[in-house]
Order: structure tokens, then C-alpha cells, then sequence
């Protein structure tokens, strides 16, 4: 797959949870789609409108992506035609609209075959395991996640390959299978160079943290998010910094330097609050209130706590 594409791909994927509190205005989204006349800025616009403005029904995001069918018939690469049948399967399924989830995602895997796109029928795969996961059958999901990597073993496709074993280390860390969820974790590491600075590079490390953390390991879960920041520094990500910044808060509180952990979350909460990020501001003061409360300041921890549910 272009790596550029590739690269818008793992982004909007990352930003459905936070763009979503953004408050996208849909009659803006509109206007720049009406009076666009380039087709490539035009399939930008309609992939943004459906991954971010907060569309609250089938009909409207099917609109959308009618629109964009539209707009992918004048392209002769058919990877634009399966990322948007991507970007809409799984905004369906982040909505709740589960059963049209899953017809776009059958629809993703039958076209990828058709035009022998494994990239696109290997993602479509981890949106269906992600339905067996929310269904209680996480041994589906892994079965459907090793075969997809059985399929892609002969492959150059990396980026895929880091993706499908970060989501069953991520499986296998839910069931307490620590050892098996690091062993997964590495190998999905191995498949990037050590200069990377995608995405996916920091999914990878905020995963891999958050398994230590689990373990009770707490010092190589910091370096972990430590290399995750670095991360979305170097690549002059801020939304990215913000959730590391939390998780490395997280470890601090948990390790009982409060004072480093305070300083964490404050600077993860000017980011969401710069970034208009609802969710992620109220759960950055709501970690500051229970610092304060551990610490026994209980009349400045209340404080933060009524912020956070009045947000």
C-alpha cells in the first residue's frame, strides 16, 4: 500500500475517539464539499466528514459515503475505493451501527480479493475481530487474527503485519496472558525501524507499556511510554503527547510520585483542552482529584472532581 495513504489510514483510525469530541461542525464539513472541484481534496473532505463530524445514523453517513463512491469511480487506484469502505466500516461500528459494520466490512474483504488488495481484506479482518471481542468471543477473534497473519507470512506488507499482532497482544493482555501479550507486542515492533515515528510505531509502545503496567512492571512500562512520547514529539503530534502524558501520569500516580504525576496530567490537560477534547479534559482533572485525594487534600480534590462532572 502508498505509504501515504497508509499513513492517513492509521491516523483517522487513531482520531476517531478524540475528533468525535472536537465538535466538527457538519454545515462546515458541507460547504467545503460543495465548492471543491479538485477530486483528490474532495475524497479528503468526504473521509473526514465521515470519520469526525459525529454522524448519528446510517442514512447520513451512507450519504457520505455515496459521495465518495462517487468521487472513486474517477479514480483509476482502487485503494482509495477500499479505504473508504474502511474509514466508513469501522465509524459504523465506533457509532454502534454494528450490523452495517459488519455488511461494509464483508463488502471490504470481497472487493480486496477482487482486486487483490491482502492490506485491505487483513484490515477488515481486525474490524470483524474487534465484533467477536464485543461479542465474548475472543478465541474467534484470535483464530481470525492468526490466519490473517498465516495469509501475509510470504508479504512485504509490515505495517499490516505490526497492526494484526498488536491487536492480539492487546487480546491476550485483556485475558491476563502477559507473556504471550509481550511476545506479540515484540514481534509487531520488529517490523518497524527504529527511526519510525508513525502511528502506529506509538500504538505499538503505548501498548507495550500498558502490558507492563499490568504486570506491576512499572519501570519498563515508563520507558515504554517514554519511547512513545518521543514518539509524537518528533513527529509534532500533540493529541498523540497528550494521551502518553496521561499514561505516563498514570505510572507516576500509581508509584506514588505525585508530584510528577500532577505535573503529567496538567500537561496532558492543557493539550485536550486546547484541543476542545471534552472526554479527555474531564478524565485528566478526575486523575488530578484522585492525586489530590491519596496526597489528602480533599477540599482542593472535590474541586476537581465537581470540574470534572460538570465537563
Amino acid at each position: 500500500m502508498n505509504k501515504g495513504l497508509y499513513t492517513t489510514f492509521i491516523s483517522i483510525f487513531f482520531c476517531f475517539s478524540v475528533l468525535s469530541q472536537t465538535g466538527v461542525q457538519k454545515d462546515s464539513i458541507d460547504q467545503l464539499i460543495e465548492s471543491e472541484v479538485n477530486d483528490t481534496f474532495l475524497y479528503n473532505h468526504i473521509s473526514f466528514a465521515i470519520s469526525n463530524i459525529g454522524l448519528k445514523n446510517v442514512p447520513e453517513i451512507e450519504s457520505y459515503f455515496q459521495k465518495g463512491i462517487t468521487i472513486c469511480s474517477r479514480f483509476e487506484d482502487k485503494e482509495y475505493l477500499l479505504r473508504l469502505y474502511i474509514i466508513t466500516s469501522r465509524y459504523l461500528y465506533y457509532a454502534g451501527h454494528v450490523e452495517s459494520a459488519m455488511e461494509k466490512y464483508n463488502e471490504t474483504k470481497s472487493l480486496a480479493r477482487k482486486y487483490n488488495y491482502k492490506e485491505f481484506e487483513a484490515s477488515a479482518n481486525v474490524g470483524i475481530s474487534e465484533f467477536h471481542i464485543d461479542g465474548g468471543n475472543k478465541d474467534k477473534a484470535k483464530q481470525l487474527l492468526k490466519s490473517t497473519i498465516d495469509d501475509l507470512k510470504d508479504s512485504n506488507l509490515q505495517q499490516t503485519l505490526s497492526e494484526l499482532n498488536n491487536r492480539l497482544a492487546i487480546i491476550y493482555r485483556d485475558e491476563g496472558q502477559y507473556r504471550l501479550a509481550l511476545n506479540y507486542m515484540k514481534k509487531a515492533l520488529s517490523y518497524h525501524s527504529p527511526d519510525d515515528i508513525s502511528r502506529l510505531m506509538f500504538s505499538n509502545y503505548s501498548t507495550l507499556g500498558r502490558i507492563y503496567r499490568f504486570m506491576g512492571n512499572n519501570d519498563s512500562a515508563k520507558i515504554s511510554y517514554k519511547k512513545a512520547e518521543e514518539i509524537t514529539i518528533k513527529g509534532n503530534d500533540e493529541q498523540a503527547l497528550s494521551t502518553v502524558l496521561n499514561n505516563l501520569g498514570n505510572i507516576e500516580h500509581v508509584s506514588g510520585n505525585y508530584d510528577n504525576a500532577i505535573s503529567y496530567y496538567m500537561r496532558s490537560l492543557k493539550i485536550k483542552e486546547k484541543y476542545g477534547n471534552r472526554r479527555g479534559t474531564s478524565v485528566a482533572l478526575h486523575n488530578i482529584g484522585a492525586i489530590k485525594y491519596d496526597m489528602k487534600s480533599y477540599k482542593d480534590a472535590i474541586i476537581d472532581f465537581n470540574k470534572s462532572n460538570r465537563i
